[in-house]
């Protein structure tokens, strides 16, 4: 059995790695020779506990997973039960840690302090790999040529040729026909209903949404409030509200104790900002949730948590901010060029309505510069920083501008609204102004810059905008699209990393992106392209039932109970009710051939209205202007 350790050290010398060890097992020392806080034990075994008996498996099915804990031991032929059956060992370890002195303690003195059998293993970044190793290919290739007369180079023109076709053409029937596979007939034509009633609490009737699902004795509860009361100025800040809401601390402990308290009492509490446009309506959804877990008895202590950040988080410790900023800020930075695919879908969509426009203001390209100018502003005048963080909570915490939903066993139901109750009785009540919002966005093309040698292509258009009604045929399209012919020219002969599509039914928006792509305008004529190939593409019955059927799967993957009680409350903000569900089900499982053909005809407009978000280095992007592609250019990194 072994136990890793890994540290993530910027500017380590190779000769500092010894440095690095003694300082890892220097702290193991201390926590052997010092102790380890009785808090922040306890706080270790609850999240552990919680962990096992919660068993969140998130969109994974837990069957599978509990089979593939059970194969960890019995492919090695041991007892299989033994990856599941945590209760005995677990007891055991309660006991011990309650029971005997300096357990856990005496634990790390054995295993690691004493423990001589070591391995360190340094990885050390090397700035010239990538051109050391592009040079070393083409010499390799140079010197194969070198070696190859006109009969071979024929022969190898003719393999990459056939390979070609062979990439193009599709699977044969034969081969198709030996997959098991679900019938159309198989599919239920109405969607699966999540059980909801929505209640109030309190004097000013605070909505509570309720969902009573069998939760293994867990309480699940979201508190939600309305961004749409904040000034638009204020809208870029609510990322590091949200952290600041939960990272800081309070008036009574620090942000550390805080944080070994919500483990000790509770299954976890984090933040998510939603934003929507409102199906049928020209309205934005725009939400803030502190979310959170616990077993529905311990409820009490996680509303008492709620109540006290809501009631006195530290938005005036400038030191913690700022700490909290400059990790927002790095965080960003470091997601770009892995998911610059994300990014670049972001901003495209910015362009097409408000609630796209939020989601990119709070985490998309505009938010990284946001925080780099927030991160001078805390320096320079913190006063005014702080004012602004405290604004937001007043204008937030409000009675009239909030919602809960609770998804919890039923028999629970009633103690765990009491809870929430108390929570909303505790928070002021005033009345609720909703602010203006004018998005001020680009309309043109767009380069962003970073040091990267492969792009991040995108582009899209608004079809609502061309006269297109959503049509559930239209998930099956996308997907068939993604599959094949986006899969196929960007991916297996393009040399991305891949590609995909992605149509917003509420606001119409359509968009297609790859990602890790070492083309651009090649790309860019393949997305042209995509409308001519759904008119043309040669479909049978079969192909297009297996399509219907794989992205009715989509529309039915596993969700566990607060998915389930969370995605309800989404859909209720957004005015997805289950008729108009069923009515999308419905057409899309009629998907004929001819709504391919339409679809193409619509999309053929990407062509002259659609806009372009590239991502890429300086060279690419310099070169895609040179040639006739019209970008503004904006550096990112």
């Amino acid at each position: 059995r072994q136990m890793y350790f890994s540290t993530g050290l910027k500017g380590v010398e190779p000769n500092d790695t010894a440095k690095v060890e003694g300082i890892v097992f220097g702290v193991l020392q201390d926590l052997a020779e010092k102790g380890i806080d009785k808090e922040l034990i306890g706080a270790a075994v609850n999240t552990m506990e919680f962990a096992l008996r919660e068993r969140n498996t998130g969109g994974f099915p837990q069957g599978l997973s509990s089979m593939l804990q059970a194969m960890t031991n019995w492919l090695h032929g041991n007892d299989p039960l033994t990856m599941l059956a945590f209760e005995a060992p677990l007891e055991r370890v309660k006991h011990a840690v309650a029971g005997e002195d300096r357990f856990l303690e005496r634990l790390v003195q054995h295993h690691f302090v004493d423990n001589p059998h070591r391995t360190t293993v340094v990885l050390l970044p090397d700035p010239e790999l990538g051109r050391k190793e592009e040079e070393a290919e083409r010499a390799r290739l140079a010197l194969v040529a070198s070696k190859m007369g006109i009969e071979d180079r024929r022969r190898i023109m003719q393999e990459a040729a056939a390979l070609k076709v062979k990439q193009q053409a599709p699977d044969s029937a034969e081969a198709a026909a030996t997959i098991p596979r679900l019938a159309l007939a198989d599919m239920p034509r109405e969607n699966k209903r999540i059980h909801r009633e929505i209640r109030t609490l309190g004097t000013v009737e605070t909505p509570v949404h309720v969902h009573a699902l069998p939760t293994s004795g867990i309480a699940y509860v979201d508190v939600g409030f309305d961004l749409r009361v904040l000034p638009q100025s204020e809208l870029p800040l609510v990322p590091l509200f949200a952290r600041a809401l939960l990272g800081t601390g309070t008036d009574k402990e620090d942000f550390a104790s805080l944080s070994r308290r919500i483990s000790a009492t509770t299954g976890g509490i984090w933040t998510e900002s939603f934003a929507s446009a409102v199906s049928g309506t020209t309205d934005t959804a725009a939400w803030l949730f502190v979310r959170g877990k616990a077993m529905a008895s311990q409820t009490a202590n996680l509303t008492a948590i709620l109540a006290d950040v809501f009631r006195a988080a530290r938005y005036d410790d400038r030191q913690r901010v700022r700490q909290l900023l400059l990790e927002d800020k790095a965080r960003l930075e470091q997601a770009v060029i892995p998911s610059g695919h994300g990014f670049v879908d972001s901003r495209l969509r910015s362009s097409f309505g408000t609630s796209e426009w939020l989601n990119e203001q709070l985490g998309g390209i505009s938010s990284l510069f946001f925080l780099r100018t927030l991160l001078e502003e805390v320096d320079r005048d913190w006063p005014a920083v702080q004012a602004r963080l405290a604004r937001i909570a007043a204008l937030l915490f409000n009675q009239r501008n909030m919602l809960l939903n609770a998804t919890v066993d039923r028999e629970a139901v009633p103690a765990v609204l009491l809870r929430l109750e108390e929570l909303v009785d505790g928070l002021p009540s005033f009345d609720r102004v909703a602010s203006p919002w004018h998005p001020e966005v680009s309309k043109g093309n767009e380069g962003l810059s970073i040091p990267a040698q492969v792009n991040f292509v995108g582009k899209a258009a608004n079809l609502h905008d061309l006269g297109y009604r959503f049509h559930g045929s239209a998930l099956v399209i996308t997907k068939y699209l993604r599959t094949t012919w986006l899969w196929d020219r960007i991916r297996v002969q393009g040399g991305a990393y891949g590609a995909f599509c992605r149509l917003n039914r509420i606001t119409g928006v359509f968009g297609l992106v790859s990602y890790r792509d070492p083309n651009l305008d090649k790309t860019l004529q393949i997305f042209d392209d995509a409308a001519q190939f759904l008119r043309t593409v040669a479909l049978s019955t079969n192909e297009i039932e297996q399509s219907v059927i794989g992205t009715i799967g989509d529309l039915d993957a596993y969700m566990l109970p607060d998915a389930k009680g969370h995605v309800s409350l989404v859909r209720a903000l957004t005015g997805q009710s289950d008729e108009e569900l069923d009515r999308i089900r419905g057409e899309l499982l009629e998907t004929r051939e001819e709504h391919f053909r339409e679809f193409g005809n619509l999309t053929e407009a990407l062509r002259e209205v659609g806009r372009v978000v590239v991502l890429g280095g300086v060279d690419g992007l310099d070169k895609a202007v040179a040639g006739g592609l019209k970008l503004d250019l904006l550096k990112v990194m």
